[in-house]
């Protein structure tokens, strides 16, 4: 059996020394001592057990590298070990007869550009950040290797070798794919071109170019290079005349700072030519469909925008003439020339309308016209039908203007006996219901309701 393990100082980066690194595997029954030089990127040393031991090592090293501990070989190994590396993802997958709980993997990468050590319970390991974190990685030579383990035992390891770069001996070989590959019709030929790979990952940029070779389908090839500072790499075509304008296949690789191919492309194709009139086509029916897009939004934002606008008002809870609590309601056109309602204390009317009322009685009551009319001029002489019979009417006016004066002096006359300081004896007294006032009977069959005012109800002190 044989015990490998990464080169210590590689693994942690320190600085190496021209003397090999000592190690010793002991088994239950023996040592076994081992070496290697810097230049060796792991170590290894084979064991031997006897027959029917059990299969368990313990390695010490040099330095101030502790010792492992016993490690047992114990369990199935992954099966179906598959290293996949399809233009920049590098991932390795495997099988297993289904770790028990607390079991898992491990799984080592390493190679001329440095190592890691990852744990994993899954099935799937992706390498794609390792291998890309530098030039010096993904030009180098890879190996990972995986482990099923459990607690201090582990299974037999199962190794792959990869690399990117074609001149490494290796298990699988990993490629680069190719930008979307274009062939324009022109007269003179076609014009194969596609994105640079270096201006789309910037994984690529240590890289200083790309070197391409298309064969056409009549057994001529072509080959272009572009820099990375181009955007875009172009190789112009010719074709005989009347072949079809096609590029069978399409090859390519990476150049390293020393001008030589070091990754290789995909192999891609065939790729045949589209002539300016099928892509002016393509490019009108584009238009032609955005347009129409556009003309069915308008329409649909202005079909919406009349549906709001043509919405039939609600109809009211209550009906024209419908009566509801004894009120009844009825439709009021909407005029301008009428005044806001306005509501006035029930009180203060009554007191206006019973001046309104002393007053026309005043002016000789009846259907005689208000006294301010003439005071304000409202009357003008002369004017109306009895225009003939003013004299009589001023006569009675003054008539009565003078029994109001008269009146109004005895009055005066009463009330200065009444506040003389005299001491006059009190007038006759008579309890007597002023003109519209109701009797005690008649208040007592009033009912003191809305209808009537507060100061016609009877009240009780």
């Amino acid at each position: 059996m044989s015990v490998s393990f990464p080169h210590p100082l590689v693994f942690y980066g320190e600085k190496l020394t021209e003397e090999p690194y000592s190690f010793t595997v002991s088994t239950d029954g023996e040592d076994f001592n081992g070496s290697c030089t810097g230049q060796e990127e792991d170590c290894r040393r084979n064991v031997s057990f006897p027959l029917g031991a059990k299969k368990c090592v313990t390695l010490r090293g040099d330095g101030a590298f502790r010792d492992t501990g016993r490690i047992c070989l114990s369990g199935e190994p992954p099966l179906d070990v598959t290293l996949s590396c399809r233009h920049l993802n590098v991932s390795v997958s495997w099988q297993h007869g289904g770790p028990r709980p607390g079991a898992g993997f491990r799984v080592h990468v390493g190679g001329t550009a440095g190592h890691q050590v990852s744990d994993t319970t899954a099935l799937r390991f992706d390498l794609s950040r390792f291998v890309w974190a530098s030039e010096r990685r993904y030009l180098g030579f890879h190996f990972v290797t995986v482990t099923a383990k459990e607690g201090r035992s582990q299974s037999a390891s199962v190794t792959k070798t990869f690399s990117y770069k074609q001149s490494k001996a290796v298990e699988v070989r990993c490629v680069l794919d190719f930008p979307a590959v274009d062939l324009n019709d022109s007269e003179s030929g076609a014009t194969l071109s596609f994105r640079n790979p270096l201006a789309i990952h910037e994984e690529l940029r240590p890289a200083s170019g790309v070197e391409f070779t298309a064969s056409s389908e009549e057994g001529g090839a072509k080959d272009g290079v572009c820099s990375a500072a181009d955007a875009v790499c172009r190789l112009d075509l010719a074709f005989p005349e009347g072949a079809k304008k096609c590029v069978k296949t399409l090859t390519g690789s990476l150049l390293g700072p020393g001008g030589g191919g070091e990754v290789a492309f995909n192999e891609t194709g065939p790729v045949c030519a589209s002539s300016a009139t099928e892509a002016s086509m393509v490019t009108l029916g584009v238009m032609l469909l955005l347009f129409f897009i556009a003309v069915f939004t308008v329409i649909i934002a202005v079909w919406k925008v009349k549906a709001c606008t043509m919405k039939t008002l609600p109809k009211p809870l209550i009906s024209p003439m419908e009566t509801q609590e004894g009120l009844r309601y009825a439709t009021v056109s909407c005029r301008e020339d009428i005044s806001p309602l306005t509501v006035t204390d029930h009180i203060a009317w009554r007191e206006e309308e019973e001046e309104e009322d002393e007053e026309a009685l005043q002016c000789g009551g009846g259907d005689h016209l208000p006294c301010n009319q003439y005071a304000a001029g409202g009357l003008s002489e002369g004017s109306g039908d009895d225009s003939g019979d003013d004299s009589g009417k001023t006569e009675t006016v003054e008539m009565e203007e003078q029994e109001q004066e008269e009146e109004e002096e005895q009055e005066e006359e009463q009330e200065a006996a009444l506040h003389g300081g005299g001491g006059a004896d009190f007038l006759p007294i008579e309890l007597l219901y002023a003109e519209g006032e109701l009797s005690d009977r008649e208040l007592s069959e009033v009912s003191c309701d809305d209808s009537v005012s507060p100061y016609d109800c009877r009240h009780d002190l």
